[in-house]
């Protein structure tokens, strides 16, 4: 058995692409990891296509990276070797059912959540997790990603109610049913969720759904310095306030957000915290907007912004830009951005901002920090 008889069969089974100029595409993603190309694209348009894949690459040993949004960071659709067959589920993208009195809808891997999102807000509902603009559904439950919402929703794998999964020998399994009831035995959906695709691979997904709130405002707060900041979202925390969401960018953040889109009105380059509020009236939102203006004016808060409406979409949107904002901080010079996740208990939030920051200064890297 051999990579060219596998090619060679994979040819016959469905859609495939090996040309240098697809090959060199699929070599790598948006991390800094080297390329290296695969021997194959396969493109699955239905599940049987992912299971006759998965089915011949077993038969070869063959191994297996499947894709959708091709939108990772830190290279997860980048093959380590050579020999290796792409999976590529992107035209998988329908959804497939929306049921709106009961709080889920039904979609294929490549569907992606920004258009998700878009389709669900006719319904008044809304999902949860909101990783990248490219990320498609089979790449978030692969990851379990998280997203801004994480903090008040959870992650994937608290958003996941069932999968279709389609295993390395190319059998076909239901995690659970579609209804929300607790049940003795092995958690599948959550064992998958976030294995990246080293289990088997995603073909449909139920997600859970929620109502989108009848109010919302968002601030953003800014600091002195970084241990301000650190100890006003530790408070936050600790009063048992349920903001929707709440962020923090540092001052090399906010200048690299200025270089890159606010050149002629800049914000102030200042350790920056943003929230979403929410409620369900004006009077549970104006509680929320009070208490958390009381306690980061505990903080020495130079500046107190609160926004509703559509407006309140471009203020968020100041972390959205956040990553591709940073090269800015290296205009006219060739790098890459790394970057990774930390995890602290809230208590060691501004120690390790310190330190990170220290560490970086100390070994002359560049550096930009979110939370």
């Amino acid at each position: 058995m051999t990579i060219s008889a596998c090619v060679e069969q994979l040819k016959k089974a469905g859609k495939v692409e090996f040309d240098q100029k697809t090959l060199e595409r699929y070599s790598h993603d948006l991390s800094y990891h080297h390329p290296i190309p695969p021997v194959m694209v396969f493109y699955a348009l239905t599940e049987r296509d992912i299971s006759n894949c998965l089915s011949i690459c077993n038969q070869h040993s063959v191994p297996v990276i499947t894709v959708s949004g091709r939108s990772s960071l830190e290279g997860h659709v980048v093959p380590i070797t050579t020999g290796v067959v792409i999976l590529d589920t992107s035209y998988m993208d329908k959804v497939v059912a929306i049921h709106q009195e009961d709080l889920d809808c039904v979609v294929e891997p490549g569907c992606n959540w920004v258009e998700l999102a878009s389709e669900l807000k006719e319904y008044g509902l809304f999902f949860p997790p909101d990783p990248g603009m490219a990320a498609m559904i089979g790449g978030m439950c692969g990851t379990n990603c998280s997203g801004t919402f994480a903090w008040r929703y959870g992650t994937m794998k608290d958003n996941v109610i069932s999968l279709r999964v389609v295993l390395a020998d190319g059998t076909v399994i239901k995690t659970r049913r579609r209804p929300t009831k607790s049940s003795a035995g092995y958690d599948l959906t959550r064992l998958i969720i976030g294995s990246e695709g080293t289990l088997g691979v995603v073909s449909q997904a139920t997600l859970r759904l929620r109502k989108i709130p009848t109010e919302h405002a968002v601030v953003m707060a800014q600091f002195p310095s970084i241990v301000e900041a650190a100890n006003t979202a530790m408070s936050i925390v600790q009063s048992g306030l349920m903001v929707n969401r709440m962020e923090f960018l540092d001052d090399y953040a906010m200048k690299s957000i200025n270089l890159a889109h606010s050149p002629t009105n800049p914000h102030h380059e200042k350790a920056t915290l943003l929230f979403e509020c929410v409620g369900s009236c004006k009077a549970s939102l104006q509680f929320q907007l009070d208490s958390i203006s009381t306690i980061c004016h505990q903080q020495n808060c130079i500046l107190f912004e609160r926004e509703f409406s559509k407006e309140s979409a471009k203020l968020w949107n100041i972390r959205k830009s956040a990553f591709f904002a940073s090269k800015a901080l290296r205009s006219g010079v060739e790098c890459d951005i790394m970057t990774t996740d930390a995890a602290v208990p809230i208590s060691h939030l501004a120690d390790i901002l310190i330190a990170t920051r220290k560490d970086l200064q100390d070994n002359n890297i560049g550096n930009f920090a979110h939370y």
